[in-house]
């Protein structure tokens, strides 16, 4: 029985192999988009508390979507934050980012003109020194990351 067993296992992630390849490459996606929204430079006055990625399908096609949220400390003008995220975006993705103001001048939001994507920098509810900044993108390139689907 227990031999049974161990063959069913080893058949299992033969088979589920390839599947296991994009889930990997997916990940390694996201963090690097990661790392790269970790490793900005920053002022003195601001710091990186702490940062998340996921690999996700936001319901608009089979493809997988990127999400990446920093949490950052600053405690100067928040024009500042922005300057530096916004010239990481344009150096990562090669391209000018089109920028939307909104009412609240520490918030930020913009898109990149080739691909479906949002990336927003926010002051943080409930303290005035923590900002968000998040960065989506939408590939949607079909992938078998059973996440993706």
């Amino acid at each position: 029985m227990l031999k049974r067993f161990i063959y069913g296992i080893v058949v299992l992630i033969v088979l589920t192999s390839p599947v296991w390849f994009f889930v990997l490459k997916n990940e390694v996606t996201a963090f690097q988009l990661k790392a790269q929204l970790r490793n900005v430079s920053l002022p003195d006055s601001s710091k990186v508390i702490s940062s998340s990625s996921r690999v996700y399908n936001s319901g608009n096609g089979d493809g997988c979507d990127y999400q990446v949220i920093v949490l950052v400390e600053h405690f100067d003008h928040p024009s500042i934050i922005h300057s530096s995220y916004l010239e990481l975006f344009q150096a990562i993705f090669n391209e000018e980012l089109r920028i939307f103001q909104t009412n609240n001048s520490a918030e930020w939001l913009a898109t990149l003109p080739s691909q479906p994507s949002q990336f927003s920098i926010k002051p943080y509810i409930g303290d005035a020194h923590l900002f968000t900044v998040s960065a989506a993108l939408f590939p949607r390139k079909v992938s078998p990351d059973f996440r993706c689907w």
